[in-house]
């Protein structure tokens, strides 16, 4: 009977271990279940699942081989607490090429657009600072930001202001007369300038103000129009023209070798003008023109001859040629052929 007793207390004992082993067992597989959280991680907005039994979020990326870099941004920070279902947000750093102040660097940044990355870094911008891309820019992977400082200069310079020369002509008075009636001063300005550097270089000027400090005061000249030049003198006054040909001057007369007409004849001796041809050498001879070059009825001088009236034409007279008259055959043919000056009488 005592053997039959210690042996169902053996068997009880056993059958009791076997029962705390698996209580036990039970009771950690229940504490495991209540630690296992399953995370919701967004990676630059792309998604996935992770478990972990970990209550630290540090420990709980690192688990699952999820790094998180010196300027990658999270949310909630690693050192929160995580519960199962939470969602982990991280944004990872990129780098970007910054140009400001003469140089170029790379910079990481986790910001999400140009202006958070500038304040992130500490990169100070004034408000006249050009920023290319704009500020409100998303940053995207090898973004090239440029930064133009820019400053503004007043800049003010006192300038010469140059007197201006008025010329008065008088009709009455001739061409190569002139008198200065009174004297030209120059003035003086002040000219205020804005002026608009980037990164130290000038682009662009502009006159803002023009201040005048005194004022210039003009020359004024007197000078003749009349249009008149002196050939020479005569019986004391000085005889003037407009024009001066340089002509091919022949001669002819009234003669039957010249004219093919004879005393007597229909127009002997006449002029186209309808005058008498003549040679008057204190007065005015004929002589013959191209009227396209000289119309008839022109006073004129000829250098040798004299003064002459442009009264007849010639078949033979085209251009820059003129015909002398003479009182007969013998001095036309005395004359023979002259290269001369004709002067137009005013």
């Amino acid at each position: 009977m005592e053997r039959l007793k210690r042996m169902m207390v053996k068997r009880l004992s056993h059958k009791n271990s076997i029962f705390l082993v698996l209580i036990m067992i039970l009771l950690c597989y229940i504490v495991l279940l209540s630690m296992k959280k399953t995370l919701i991680v967004s990676i630059n907005d792309h998604q996935k699942s992770i478990v972990t039994y970990s209550s630290n979020l540090r420990s709980s990326l690192e688990k699952n081989n999820i790094k998180i870099g010196p300027k990658d941004r999270i949310y909630p920070a690693l050192k929160s607490k995580i519960r199962d279902g939470q969602k982990i947000v991280i944004k990872k750093a990129v780098n970007v090429y910054l140009t400001v102040d003469g140089s170029t660097r790379k910079i990481l940044t986790s910001q999400d657009n140009i202006g958070d990355m500038l304040l992130d870094e500490g990169i100070t911008i004034n408000k006249s600072d050009k920023v290319a891309p704009s500020l409100d820019t998303l940053i995207k992977k090898g973004e090239k930001i440029q930064i133009k400082r820019v400053t503004k200069k007043t800049v003010r310079q006192v300038k010469k202001i140059e007197y201006s020369t008025i010329v008065k002509k008088d009709a009455q008075l001739p061409s190569n007369f002139m008198k200065i009636l009174r004297k030209g001063h120059n003035g003086r300005k002040q000219i205020t300038v804005k002026q608009v550097y980037e990164d130290g270089k000038l682009v662009s000027s502009r006159v803002s103000s023009n201040k005048i400090l005194k004022k210039s005061k003009n020359k004024v000249i007197l000078k003749g129009s009349k249009n008149c030049y002196y050939l020479a003198s005569r019986g004391g006054s000085q005889l003037t023209y407009t024009r001066v040909f340089h002509v091919r001057a022949t001669a002819y007369s009234a003669c039957y070798e010249c004219t093919g007409k004879t005393p007597g004849d229909k127009g002997y001796g006449i002029t186209a003008c309808g005058t008498v041809a003549k040679r008057n050498v204190k007065g005015y001879s004929t002589i013959a023109v191209d009227p396209r070059i000289i119309p008839l009825g022109t006073k004129v001088f000829v250098k040798g001859y004299g003064f002459a009236i442009a009264e007849d034409v010639g078949g033979a007279i085209k251009g820059n040629r003129i015909d002398l008259f003479f009182n007969s055959y013998g001095e036309a043919i005395n004359w023979g052929v002259k290269y001369i000056e004709l002067y137009v009488m005013k």
